[in-house]
C-alpha cells in the first residue's frame, strides 16, 4: 500500500511541476529566451527522475506502466539536452522540431498504455487514449509550425505543460482504481 502511496504522490508532483512551467511559459517571467529552457531543462531532469523512480516503485507484476518508463527517461533527455545545448546552437524554430518529436513520443506511448489498460479491464482506459490522441495532434501543430514566432512557442509549450500536468495527476487515479478492482477479481475467482 505504502509503495502505490508513493508512485501517486510523485505523479501529482510532476504534474504540480508542470503546472507552474506552464504558467511561467504563459505569464513571461523571463526576459530571455536562454532562460525558458534552462528552466524547462531543471524541472524535465526532475520530471523524469521521478517517473523514473515512481516506475521502478511499482512492484506490480501483471502491470508495470511503460510509458512511464519511456516517459522518464525521454524527458531526461530532453531536460539534458535543453540545459546543455549551447546557446549559440539553440534556434527557437529548433525547438519547435523537438517539442513536436517529444509531444508525436508521448503520443505512441499513452495510446499504447491506453490498449493494454483496457486489456486490463481497467474502467477509465480512455483517459489515457484521449490525452494520447491530443498528444498527438499538439505534435503535428508544433511539427507544421503553424506560427513560427517566439510568442507563440511559449504560448503552445504552455498548453503543453498543462496537458502534461493534467495527464499525470490523473494518471495517479487511474492505476489507484485498476489496483483495487484487479484485487477484488482476484479474491472473487
Amino acid at each position: 500500500m505504502e509503495k502505490k502511496r508513493t508512485s501517486s504522490i510523485l505523479y501529482i508532483l510532476i504534474g504540480i511541476a508542470f503546472l507552474v512551467l506552464a504558467f511561467v511559459f504563459f505569464f513571461s517571467f523571463f526576459n530571455h529566451f536562454r532562460t525558458y529552457w534552462v528552466v524547462s531543462g531543471v524541472t524535465l531532469l526532475f520530471c523524469g527522475a521521478f517517473y523514473l523512480i515512481a516506475f521502478f516503485e511499482n512492484k506490480r507484476g501483471y502491470f508495470r506502466p511503460g510509458w512511464v518508463l519511456n516517459q522518464g527517461l525521454i524527458e531526461l533527455l530532453f531536460g539534458c539536452w535543453l540545459l546543455f545545448v549551447t546557446y549559440d546552437e539553440l534556434n527557437y524554430k529548433d525547438c519547435f522540431l523537438v517539442f513536436g518529436f517529444w509531444a508525436a513520443f508521448t503520443a505512441v506511448t499513452q495510446i499504447t498504455a491506453s490498449i493494454q489498460l483496457k486489456a486490463l479491464e481497467v474502467r477509465n482506459w480512455w483517459w489515457m487514449l484521449t490525452f494520447g490522441i491530443f498528444n498527438l495532434a499538439v505534435g503535428i501543430v508544433y511539427l507544421i509550425r503553424p506560427f513560427s514566432s517566439m510568442a507563440s512557442l511559449l504560448m503552445l509549450c504552455g498548453v503543453y505543460y498543462v496537458v502534461c500536468c493534467l495527464c499525470t495527476v490523473l494518471e495517479s487515479f487511474l492505476y489507484r482504481k485498476k489496483t483495487y478492482s484487479y484485487r477484488s477479481k482476484e479474491n472473487k475467482g
